[in-house]
């Protein structure tokens, strides 16, 4: 499941530069969505401090998908087992993209439920500091700033 989501996931990504092209280029943009892997992205990147992904722990994942009444899994001939596969699958993700962000050295910051939202707002605001004191990275080819 997880390979068949990334594949998927990795298939439209060009949708979502489209998306992100119509956009204003004179404001910083954040995106965020589930398709946006390191390796997706990183081409398109002026630096390394233009992105950051936040990643779950795999209690994290796991208590976000228990705690979630989706009646997706709820109407399998199996719903523990179902639920059981999402968890997984949410966890193999999740280390993908850790794994993914480390190999290109990007930041990964892990989120591990002992944060506030807030506290996490104000670690990705830190980061994108200097997002605010480099000109935005264009859209229209790998590596152009």
């Amino acid at each position: 499941m997880a390979e068949n989501v990334i594949q998927s996931w990795t298939e439209r990504f060009p949708l979502v530069l489209e998306d992100l092209r119509t956009l204003p280029q004179d404001e910083v943009i954040i995106a965020e969505g589930p398709g946006l892997f390191p390796e997706c992205v990183y081409p398109y990147l002026a630096g390394q401090q233009q992105a950051m992904w936040l990643v779950p722990t795999d209690a994290v994942c796991r208590g976000c998908r228990t705690s979630r009444l989706l009646s997706s899994y709820s109407q399998t001939s199996d719903p523990a087992q179902a639920l059981q596969k999402l968890i997984e699958r949410g966890m193999l993700l999740a280390a993908y993209v850790k794994h993914k962000a480390a190999e290109l050295n990007l930041r990964c910051f892990e989120v591990d439920g002992s944060l506030l939202v807030a506290e996490v707002g104000a670690i990705v605001e830190a980061h994108f500091m200097y997002v605010l004191k480099t000109p935005n990275c264009s859209l229209d080819k790998p590596g152009s700033a």
